[in-house]
């Protein structure tokens, strides 16, 4: 696999902000929109592509249930804002790892039950 260049570089970091942004908003329709490109680009590696397919099957289960989850990783409470602004998207890395632990936690509760 060839090294990605700084445009790829940067294009990855802009659609992992767009994606993590809408998630801290609790736009699931948003976050599958920014999610897709990210599924897709050529500069990611197939076990990063894999986490993002579960991702997304997590995103469909919280649009399917209206979720609103609050104290998100890296998302300092619920944002409510109509468009993203620059104070409104932290500065940290993503933090994937924590993010799917809490989708998944979410995933096992019982149908029709959301924690808060």
């Amino acid at each position: 696999m060839t090294q990605p260049t700084q445009a790829q570089t940067v294009n990855l970091s802009a659609m992992q902000t767009d994606l993590q942004a809408a998630v801290c908003q609790n736009d699931w329709n948003q976050a599958l929109r920014a999610i897709a490109p990210l599924i897709g680009s050529p500069g990611i590696s197939g076990e990063y592509r894999q986490e993002l397919l579960q991702f997304r099957a997590q995103l469909e289960d919280l649009r399917a249930a209206q979720a609103e989850l609050t104290n998100f990783p890296n998302c300092e409470g619920t944002i409510r804002v109509t468009q993203p602004t620059s104070s409104a998207i932290p500065n940290r890395p993503l933090d994937w790892y924590r993010a799917v632990q809490n989708l998944e936690e979410f995933r096992n509760l019982p149908a029709g039950s959301v924690r808060y």
